[in-house]
């Protein structure tokens, strides 16, 4: 037993150290950025240390923040509509066969559907507004979660079905008890290459339509001619995409506490 607590700790240890190392190259990156900057100024690519002098002229009023508030409030309204949406078409077409085979074609057509060629459409009756970024985000962003728990739902061993009935169960308790715990894991994989696609898809929207938000402030800075304070936003824009990476991880781990977890 000894042994084996003491053969997990390196493998803990370097577990532990891997997003450190993971960062050096970029650490590496920004260095070398900041030299050849420094020797060869460029009008095109200033080095890293002008990046947050040139984010100051966005602080007066909370425009800054409000630009990321924006961003993130619209990430969070669109993924979680996308999510509960999603997961429920995903299970009511998985579990028919036949509505399943005949709504694929549909399905694939949609799914290749560039979500940013409907804002002109939903433009007309929505209008630049907060509602219209949500309408077309959540369109890009379910069918990650719609195809793999439909994929998921179809696949569920039938015997489950003699599970629900040889308990007693309603095909609703069944559908909570049984089936939405089996679909479970499929669900929150969907989740997971939903997320950096919702971020993009918002990003896209605010630069295209100039709504609120940090894309729309992206596409000022680059229109105004401002290299720094783009790259600034660029940083900006990667560290909340880690940290929600991060959360939806932590989300994960907790919804699928039940599962034993694999020795490695």
């Amino acid at each position: 037993m000894t042994t084996t607590v003491r053969s997990r700790r390196p493998r803990v240890a370097a577990a532990g150290w891997a997003p450190v190392r993971g960062l050096v190259p970029l650490g590496v990156l920004l260095v070398v950025w900041q030299i050849v900057g420094m020797v060869a100024p460029s009008p095109f690519f200033p080095p890293p240390t002008s990046w947050p002098a040139a984010l100051t002229s966005l602080l007066p009023g909370g425009a800054l923040a409000q630009g990321i508030l924006s961003t993130l409030v619209t990430f969070a309204e669109s993924l979680v509509i996308a999510f509960v949406l999603g997961s429920a078409l995903g299970i009511l077409i998985g579990r028919n066969r036949v509505v399943s085979a005949a709504l694929a074609p549909l399905l694939d057509f949609f799914r290749y559907l560039p979500a940013v060629a409907l804002v002109p459409l939903i433009v007309l009756f929505a209008g630049y507004t907060q509602t219209m970024k949500i309408y077309v985000v959540v369109f890009g962003a379910i069918w990650p979660i719609l195809l793999q728990v439909r994929l998921v739902a179809g696949s569920l061993d039938p015997i489950l079905d003699d599970v629900r009935r040889v308990l007693g169960l309603s095909r609703g308790a069944g559908l909570a008890k049984i089936v939405i715990p089996a679909i479970l894991p499929g669900a929150l994989l969907g989740l997971r290459l939903a997320s950096p696609l919702t971020l993009i898809l918002v990003l896209v929207v605010e630069i295209s339509t100039q709504v609120s938000g940090l894309g729309r402030m992206l596409g000022v800075a680059q229109q105004s001619y401002l290299p720094a304070q783009v790259f600034g936003l660029i940083v900006i824009i990667g560290v909340i995409a880690i940290l929600i990476d991060l959360a939806i991880s932590i989300v994960e781990r907790w919804a699928l506490r039940y599962r034993p977890r694999r020795e490695p």
